[in-house]
């Protein structure tokens, strides 16, 4: 069985749509970067299937946070 290691951005934040800087700010998602994450997820879905195979590290901001939690919670 051969392993995919997938390596994501986090989805647009506010501070992306005004194209500051943010560094270790936090900026939450925009209500694209929530749609960019669902669609991540939903792509990754399709290609993995059951996710009792996937293994999710991401950074401790917010906004990778967030873009975790909305990609694992695509059905």
């Amino acid at each position: 069985m051969s392993k995919s290691i997938y390596l994501l951005r986090h989805g647009q934040t506010t501070f992306n749509a005004q194209q500051r800087l943010q560094g270790h700010c936090n900026s939450g998602l925009t209500e694209l970067g929530k749609e960019q994450a669902s669609m991540i997820g939903a792509s990754i879905n399709q290609k993995i299937g059951n996710k009792k195979h996937w293994a999710v590290y991401c950074s401790p901001l917010g906004r990778a946070i967030e873009t975790a939690k909305i990609i694992v919670s695509v059905p």
